[in-house]
């Protein structure tokens, strides 16, 4: 994904108002930070419990190359 992409991805998780401008761009700003300083994943996938272990192999190279 794209830095753009990885902070709309973090923003429709906010629980957090945004009533007024400023409020918006408080939360921006708090989604970039976010964004840039831990990993942020877009996984489509079904109930089966393949799909968790499918996540946590990407968490676990995500770790190891660190």
């Amino acid at each position: 994904m794209t830095n753009d992409q990885k902070i709309v991805r973090v923003m429709q998780r906010m629980i957090s108002p945004v009533w007024t401008e400023d409020m918006l761009e408080t939360n921006l700003k708090c989604a970039a930070k976010l964004a840039k300083e831990v990993p942020i994943y877009y996984l489509l996938c079904t109930k089966e419990p393949s799909s968790a272990y499918v996540m946590k192999a990407r968490i676990d190279k995500e770790d190891a190359q660190q």
